[in-house]
């Protein structure tokens, strides 16, 4: 995952240049002892947060412990899709809005992986399941809590969320996952 930074100067690039110049961040001639560095945001590093792996498909509460599903719905005909289309393939109008999707589905089928795409940072070998939800589109995601004898096409899931690893930054990107229903 790539951060933006725009081409501006930031972090230790644009210390490196205020000591050049013998000022520093606010311009003012710099007043601090040798070593030591006035920007006390090198303090305060931002602490690695909860993101998550698509913000086109997964809004995260402000904590990263909860989140939802998001897809489109069709304002003429009430098609729901997960991805983002330009218009409704459905009736072809583009009368969309982003909605919240349910957290809750039924397994329709699965497969276990064997050999993992690249950048997969997940145990192998995993379950993949494709999991239909109530509003209609289905979704594929990995299949956790349940050895895959117990899997039942048919079977009630629930959503859960896990971190799947970290980005560069060291944030924990988050995935969504389907586990057996809770009874």
């Amino acid at each position: 995952m790539k951060g933006v930074n725009n081409g501006q100067k930031t972090g230790p690039n644009l210390r490196e240049e205020a000591g050049r110049q013998g000022r520093g961040h606010d311009n003012e001639p710099s007043r601090c002892k040798e070593g030591i560095s006035r920007d006390m945001s090198e303090a305060k590093k931002k602490s690695p947060q909860r993101i998550p792996v698509s913000s086109k498909k997964l809004r995260l509460s402000g904590d990263g412990l909860d989140g939802v599903l998001l897809g489109m719905k069709c304002n003429n005909c009430g098609e729901y899709f997960l991805s983002a289309p330009n218009f409704c393939a459905n009736c072809t109008s583009d009368d969309l809005e982003e909605v919240e999707l349910s957290k809750h589905g039924t397994l329709r089928s699965y497969t276990v992986v064997h050999t993992p795409p690249p950048g997969w940072q997940g145990n192998v070998p995993y379950i993949l399941g494709s999991v239909e939800l109530p509003e209609g589109p289905s979704i594929r995601s990995e299949v956790v809590d349940c050895p895959q004898q117990s899997l039942k096409v048919g079977m009630p899931v629930d959503m859960v969320l896990r971190v799947a690893g970290k980005d560069k930054e060291e944030n924990e990107v988050v995935v969504y996952s389907w586990k057996p229903a809770s009874e």
